[in-house]
């Protein structure tokens, strides 16, 4: 799966809400924003808000041009702030917060009925970490990832929070920096036998009415 192009339809002539975004911001700025995510977004969507908890990326954001907020998805005064989306992208974020629950619920608040939840987090069954199993050590994680999920966690987080879960897909995402290494290789190969040995999972929970 292309997971750029998965989005890009997702998003596309919505009201759109991304939450997070700006940890490489220093990169893609100094790249004239070519490879940044966020461009490609607002071009496609209806209307594109951006919010992340780094006030010197997000000032940096909205110098040119970006329509960036700091805030914090676990902040409970956020609902009233913002307004409600078609579409909320949580992409590699989920894994880094203090309170999942309370997010999701603030998050509940910012969806319309019938809007999109779009997750994607580190894939548990990958390769890297399978091969890592086997081999006696331990899987690979970010020092400040806060926890871990299978597809199983998110069914039952999205029951308990009023989101019905649309999607699982496995992917595999290259940055342009790893593109072209033989692990990388290796990587893309067996994914696409095995999807589930991709590096990435994509969930996407649809607001149930009433």
């Amino acid at each position: 799966m292309d997971i750029e192009k998965r989005i890009d339809e997702i998003v596309k002539g919505k009201e759109v809400l991304e939450i997070g975004g700006l940890g490489d911001f220093k990169i893609y700025a100094a790249e004239g924003f070519v490879r940044w995510r966020h461009v490609r977004l607002k071009e496609a969507s209806k209307r594109l808000v951006g919010m992340d908890i780094h006030e010197e990326h997000v000032n940096i954001a909205r110098e040119n041009g970006f329509n960036y907020h700091v805030a914090d998805i676990e902040d409970e005064t956020l609902p009233s702030r913002l307004g409600q989306f078609d579409v909320i992208l949580l992409l590699e974020v989920i894994e880094h917060l203090n309170s999942v629950g309370t997010a999701l619920n603030n998050i509940m608040k910012l969806l319309r009925f019938g809007g999109m939840l779009v997750v994607t987090v580190p894939n548990l069954f990958s390769l890297n970490n399978m091969s890592r199993l086997v081999t006696g050590r331990l899987i690979e994680e970010l020092p400040d990832h806060t926890c871990a999920f299978l597809a199983s966690h998110f069914k039952q987080l999205f029951l308990r929070t009023g989101l019905s879960l649309e999607e699982v897909d496995y992917f595999t995402y290259l940055d342009g920096r790893s593109e072209y290494t033989l692990k990388s290789k290796v990587i893309m190969r067996v994914g696409k036998l095995f999807p589930m040995m991709n590096t990435n999972m994509l969930v996407i929970g649809k607001k149930r009415e009433g």
